[in-house]
């Protein structure tokens, strides 16, 4: 029954990304803030979620990845903290990038997703692989980019997103974009809340003390001094409260406040041979921890972020470019209650790359890179890349990168147990990609090896407290497949794609697998459009993950497959409605060891465009 399961969910479902030429044509008239991704990524994947997937869905970041992505994700409950694992690697080891600005907790190194809201983004790319020579701490599985697009064109645009679901869930969504040929101007306000009390099946009470709400602002402002020069602001607010979910009924009730501000100032100059990107930045996070609600003790942080970065491309010729990125990070803290020392960390870094290009269709590409910090160590870092298009049906790409992950403020600072000899963890890996095309349908592979040394952990000591060392060295073996197939059934377009991926994380001293790292995942899904009706199928499957290092099969979460519906209708141009069905055949399953997620549960959303 399993295998019959593990079959429907990875071949009659439908898949995850966007079809790349069609995005790609869709943004030609859009500049993306992220001049990074359009330069240097030749000889690694690179996925695009289009806006019309952000905006049909009813959920969170986490499960809009879920089913959109290779991403396997560690969740502690619906809507709790969520944690990545890319390409089996740990969340730390998982970067996400705000504008082409690394936004990961500087406290703990990772992103959690359900604290990130992801409805003001025009522009969703999911770069698989290391990128630390151009992106810095963390960039080891792979990167997920969070973009903003400034168009320059007359326009005024309103859209209203509002959705009702079950357990008392509600989401709005209000995004207004203005513009003329030489200044442009987007506000989006986002609301999510949710009670969050779904019954468990075999237990007598429902999810407790799960509620959730959370609200973000952005704006972005931009205008066009002249032809070759122009200014962007973007800023974005965030701020949510999520009690976190009780393991038994007579558990303390425990909530969690957080509280991120980010603001960027661009200048870009480009004359076609040169092109300079100039950022200065302001990033603030927050946390307040109460661990008892009962009372009013609680704990906190904060910390502030100065940067300043200068990216420059020179176009020498037609085939061959260079290009630098220098970046300067200052980083202090705050909070009442803080269990971290006093922190004024200055971190700077230099890159090279270049890029020469043979033909159209062949070309490679290097970086080296090295940063610079007072406290601890990193290592020199490079990638090197080739890529090459065979024929209209085949082609290749090979990349070859050293990458690391710098210990965060809490590995060196906190209080006890900080380490300030800590050494950053340095990978290598190696990606081969091929892809087949026939006609529009498309099969991508990519294999990969990821070897990573000084793994950071936190350790039980003779004092009684833990402290952060460097212990572990893992080797990752795995491989991807994608595959997209576009039909049209009596001139009604149907399309299909499913993704698989194979991750072999293995902890070298003691050959175990890490903890919560699958080594299969499927993800897909299925679309298909009848005259002004829309139905999506889409699901994944999720294979066994240890949750104890010594792989003891008695602590095992099972393997489990999730599909999702959703029927849309368009009344016209400006008005549509979609009912979603999550989790259709109501399975019961967990993400955690004894944090159940919910059975099956259903939601409505109506778009209006003005």
């Amino acid at each position: 029954m399993k295998l019959i399961y593990l079959f429907i969910t990875g071949f009659c479902i439908l898949p995850v990304y966007a079809q790349d030429s069609l995005v790609h044509t869709e943004l030609n008239e859009l500049i993306i803030v992220d001049n990074r991704l359009q330069t240097h990524n030749n000889s690694q994947n690179l996925h695009i979620l289009s806006d019309t997937l952000i905006n049909r869905n009813t959920s969170t970041f986490t499960d809009f990845l879920l089913v959109n992505s290779p991403v396997y994700f560690k969740e502690n409950g619906a809507g709790m903290v969520s944690s990545p694992s890319f390409r089996g690697t740990t969340a730390q080891q998982t970067a996400v990038l705000w504008n082409g600005i690394e936004i990961n907790s500087l406290l703990l190194g990772q992103s959690d997703f359900n604290s990130l809201s992801f409805k003001e983004y025009d522009h969703i790319a999911i770069k698989a692989g290391g990128g630390s020579v151009l992106y810095g701490s963390g960039a080891i599985g792979g990167t997920i980019h969070l973009n903003n697009t400034v168009r320059f064109a007359p326009h005024f645009d309103q859209q209203i997103q509002l959705s009702a679901g079950s357990f008392d869930t509600y989401r709005a969504n209000y995004n207004v974009s203005a513009g003329s040929n030489h200044w442009f101007v987007q506000a989006n306000y986002n609301h999510n809340q949710s009670q969050n009390d779904y019954e468990v099946k075999n237990r007598s009470w429902k999810n407790t003390n799960g509620e959730y709400e959370n609200h973000s602002l952005s704006t972005t402002l931009a205008y066009r001094i002249n032809l070759y020069n122009e200014i962007q602001f973007l800023s974005n607010y965030y701020q949510d409260e999520r009690h976190f979910a009780l393991v038994s009924p007579r558990q303390i009730k425990s909530k969690y406040q957080n509280e991120t501000a980010r603001n960027l100032l661009v200048w870009k100059l480009n004359n076609r041979q040169l092109v300079s990107n100039l950022r200065l930045g302001y990033l603030y996070e927050k946390f307040k921890y109460s661990e008892n609600l009962n009372t009013n003790s609680y704990s906190d942080g904060a910390i502030n972020t100065l940067l300043a970065k200068h990216d420059l491309d020179y176009k020498i010729s037609e085939r061959f470019s260079l290009s630098s990125i220098l970046y300067f990070r200052n980083h202090r803290n705050g909070g009442d209650k803080s269990s971290l020392e006093n922190v004024n960390q200055n971190v700077f870094s230099a890159a090279v790359l270049g890029r020469y290009e043979w033909s159209e269709n062949t070309g490679i590409e290097a970086g080296l890179k090295r940063e610079w910090t007072g406290i601890y160590d990193s290592p020199n870092l490079f990638s090197a890349g080739w890529y090459q298009k065979f024929s209209d049906n085949y082609s290749a790409k090979i990349n070859l990168s050293r990458n690391f992950r710098a210990p965060t403020l809490n590995d060196i600072y906190w209080k006890p147990g900080g380490n300030k000899d800590l050494k950053s963890e340095s990978s290598y890996q190696v990606d081969w990609e091929q892809t087949i095309a026939i006609g529009k349908t498309t099969l991508q592979t990519n294999v990969y090896w990821i070897q990573i040394d000084n793994m950071i952990r936190w350790l039980p000591t003779s004092g009684g407290f833990w402290a952060a060392e460097n212990t572990e060295k893992v080797e990752i073996k795995g491989m991807e497949i994608n595959y997209h197939i576009p039909l049209i059934i009596k001139h009604f377009p149907l399309t299909a794609n499913i993704g698989y991926t194979f991750n072999e994380s293995v902890d070298k001293k003691t050959d175990k697998l890490l903890i919560y790292t699958p080594k299969h995942k499927i993800f897909g899904g299925l679309n298909f459009k009848f005259h002004d009706f829309l139905f999506r199928l889409q699901g994944y499957y999720n294979g066994k993950v240890y949750t104890t290092a010594e792989n003891n099969e008695r602590n095992t979460i099972n393997p489990y497959g999730i599909l999702n519906a959703d029927l849309g209708y368009a009344f016209n141009e400006k008005m549509s409605l979609y009912f979603n069905i999550r989790n259709l055949t109501d399975s019961q399953y967990e993400n955690v060891e004894n944090r159940p997620m919910p059975g099956r549960n259903y939601n409505v959303q109506m778009i209006i465009n003005l």
